[in-house]
């Protein structure tokens, strides 16, 4: 009975793996940061996906590149590389990529539109730009400053300039127990901003109306 029961359970076995096929997949590379933070050891590898549905990969070793549903490359691009990088595709399926303090608009045939540094645009010094999102034809983008409490907020149009920028101070004990912008969302006529600390169970969300005013946490 009990081999009978095994030769059962292997054919079921087999007959599930069969049932399972990989459509294809994709060898990124990425890299590890000298670093004991874990979000910092293991980045995530960044996509976005198109209006026909194509994605855009942003690994974190310096490249972006478009590939079709099967995933068949149409272009690839070598990239700076940097701790803080993020990739969104806008309502024209124009990519935005940011890395540190930077900007950059590409087309979907992978060449650059414009590129722009925002690291002298708040007065405070060491600022990196956590997460972006694109609506009513704008970028919203979040931020923190190193060795600061506070973090700020941007509106940018589709030129790259600065509609407006805001900065508001977290309610923490001091600038290392800080909590760093993890994503923004638009919404409903609000703005949302998720806050979370790399090594505790803490996080914050943060609405604002879209000029970054009225500030609720």
């Amino acid at each position: 009975m009990k081999i009978t029961l095994k030769i059962l359970l292997l054919i079921l076995t087999f007959s599930v793996q069969g049932q399972i096929s990989e459509s294809w997949n994709l060898d990124i590379d990425s890299y590890t940061q000298n670093t004991t933070i874990y979000s910092y050891k293991f980045p995530p590898i960044e996509t976005a996906e198109f209006s026909n549905g194509d994605l855009v990969v942003l690994s974190q070793n310096g490249s972006l590149a478009r590939f079709k549903n099967s995933g068949t490359i149409i272009w690839k691009k070598e990239i700076e590389t940097c701790a803080q990088q993020r990739v969104i595709i806008d309502s024209n399926d124009d990519i935005i990529f940011s890395c540190g303090t930077e900007i950059t608009k590409i087309d979907s045939n992978g060449e650059i539109i414009w590129n722009k540094d925002y690291s002298n645009t708040f007065s405070k010094k060491y600022l990196t730009l956590d997460a972006i999102t694109s609506a009513n034809d704008k970028l919203y983008v979040t931020g923190h400053f190193y060795h600061s409490k506070h973090l700020c907020q941007l509106s940018i149009d589709k030129n790259g300039n600065v509609i407006w920028k805001t900065k508001f101070k977290q309610n923490v004990y001091n600038e290392f127990s800080f909590l760093p912008p993890k994503q923004i969302v638009v919404s409903n006529n609000n703005i949302f901003v998720l806050a979370y600390h790399y090594t505790k169970p803490n996080s914050f969300l943060y609405s604002s109306n879209l000029k970054g005013k009225k500030r609720i946490e």
